[in-house]
């Protein structure tokens, strides 16, 4: 790579790159293409601001010290943690890009090198059934953690409380916490597609008024109804989601859980879940 010491801008996507590959020494490289290969580890110089890598196999991304900010797009991969990107890739980021992949916990603590860089954090259709950590991303605008497992929207959601726009839809989550708080300028607030507990949000929605005001308005644009729709006809609504009203909420949802894997698992689904798992298996194979 020695004649290309100086290069600023490098495109390789759709081509057949595997395994290991490693730029480091192209210290002045801004700009990487790299989506559409088959590299399992990526190895990128200090001057690095735009990383495009999706569709790849990529397991672990290190990215030598810089102080400039970067804007990093990783879906549909292997990461399996937020550590699998080194520190310096997880320093001073303003964009990252890692939905579709293996993700099952998020530590928002390993993200506190980019507490005042953050703007947007993309998480959908991971694995995630458990958020910690708790950090003040100052300049956070966008959260989505759509189509994952989470079952509690915890304190450690406070870390997002300046977002504008958040997506917590089709997940698993039972209970919110009453004590969140969230930004006057938040304009999109979607949890549609979860198995909530009328008391949950009885409770989070009579602290966070304004909240449960742009959770209506959110649904009404995306479906042109006031309410969304539920699956099972004896949900009751509370605020814009289904709910129900349950004696012990996540013992509950985890016998509802475990009959519906039962379910999908004998190919008697139903035509919404069936429908989920379709969704998420095209998106696997853009």
């Amino acid at each position: 790579l020695a004649p290309f010491t100086k290069l600023e801008l490098l495109n390789l996507s759709s081509n057949v790159l595997y395994e290991t590959l490693d730029l480091e020494s192209l210290s002045t490289l801004r700009t990487l293409d790299l989506n559409n290969n088959y590299v399992q580890e990526l190895l990128v110089g200090p001057s690095i601001e735009t990383l495009h890598a999706a569709n790849n196999n990529i397991s672990r991304v290190s990215c030598s010290r810089g102080q400039g900010k970067k804007n990093i797009y990783l879906a549909n991969n292997k990461i399996t943690v937020l550590r699998d990107l080194d520190e310096g890739c997880r320093s001073r980021v303003q964009y990252l890009d890692l939905k579709l992949n293996e993700i099952d916990t998020v530590n928002l603590a390993e993200l506190a090198a980019s507490s005042d860089t953050l703007e947007h954090l993309n998480l959908q259709y991971n694995f995630i059934y458990d958020v910690k950590g708790q950090v003040v991303f100052a300049k956070l605008k966008t959260l989505d953690l759509s189509s994952n497992k989470l079952a509690f929207m915890g304190l450690e959601f406070q870390s997002a409380a300046g977002v504008t726009w958040i997506s917590l839809r089709n997940n698993k989550l039972v209970l919110i916490e009453k004590a969140l708080r969230f930004s006057q300028n938040l304009e999109h607030f979607d949890l549609c597609g979860n198995g909530f507990h009328c008391g949950t949000l009885r409770d989070f929605f009579s602290k966070n008024q304004r909240v449960q005001t742009v959770a209506k308005q959110t649904v009404k644009k995306l479906t042109g109804q006031n309410e969304e729709e539920c699956t099972v006809p004896m949900h009751n609504h509370y605020g814009p989601y289904c709910c129900e009203d349950l004696p012990a909420p996540f013992a509950d949802r985890l016998i509802a859980l475990k009959r519906k894997e039962h379910a999908l698992l004998s190919g008697q689904g139903s035509e919404t879940e069936r429908l989920e798992c379709e969704r998420e298996n095209q998106a696997r194979q853009r």
